[in-house]
């Protein structure tokens, strides 16, 4: 069975007894519902961090809805586990692969944060003044984000979603467009410059690309460990320089 034929059968076990009318139509619905799950994290990212200033419930949004909750529903109706893909084959052979990645990921992110902030004035650290119960949820922002978003943004855009689409070049790049898509907007807000968010957009874009080749490489956990050293780089870096300007 081709991958083709393999997503028409994920579909069907998703809305069964329909002629193949009902189906087609039901195919586009479920696409669009796709494309909407894939955009609604700039919903999150504008609403909650740039109009209410709570990174946090932007944070809390994005990874329990977005990133849980609805790929649960759909994983339920289509009878399978949402999970069940970090329970791969060689898990040990995938964290000494991962190892070594997100050491790599996490100096490369480091640097450019050293860069970023100590030859530039693009980082607005002004958006992370806040008042002492704000700032305790930017601590818990900057935990999650470092524990639990790698593994969950892994295992939604790397695993989930190619179960949808077959695994050609043109769609490994347009998941991995919808994935840096909503950073551009946090890197705006954090910088006030869109040349610098469209910058992010298209490094992080290739980012995904490089992701995407490490989950089908070597698999998810491997993944997920490459993309935890880069939000630990991320985060070491900017809580470094934050705590300078304080």
């Amino acid at each position: 069975m081709d991958q083709k034929e393999q997503i028409d059968d994920i579909i069907v076990n998703i809305k069964p007894n329909q002629n193949p009318e009902q189906l087609k139509h039901f195919e586009i619905q479920f696409y669009i519902i796709l494309e909407i799950l894939m955009l609604s994290p700039i919903v999150w990212v504008v609403i909650f961090f740039w109009v209410l200033h709570q990174p946090l419930l932007a944070l809390s949004a994005f990874q329990i809805i977005t990133l849980w909750f609805i790929p649960q529903l759909i994983s339920n109706h289509n009878k399978t586990s949402y999970f069940n893909d970090f329970f791969e084959t060689n898990l040990m052979q995938q964290v000494l692969i991962g190892i070594p990645l997100a050491l790599l990921s996490f100096v490369s992110l480091l640097f450019c944060v050293v860069i970023l902030c100590e030859y530039t004035n693009y980082i607005n650290f002004d958006e992370l003044r806040l008042d002492k119960p704000q700032l305790w949820s930017l601590v818990l922002c900057a935990i999650f984000l470092c524990l639990t978003n790698p593994f969950l943004e892994e295992l939604f855009w790397r695993s989930f979603l190619y179960k949808f689409y077959e695994h050609s070049e043109i769609n490994k790049w347009w998941l991995s467009f919808h994935y840096a898509l909503y950073h551009f907007f946090v890197l705006y807000k954090f910088t006030n410059y869109y040349q610098i968010a469209l910058v992010g957009l298209v490094a992080i874009t290739i980012g995904g690309r490089v992701f995407s080749f490490v989950r089908w490489k070597y698999g998810l956990i491997a993944a997920s460990l490459f993309h935890q050293g880069a939000d630990l780089g991320l985060v070491a870096g900017a809580a470094y320089y934050y705590l300078e300007t304080v």
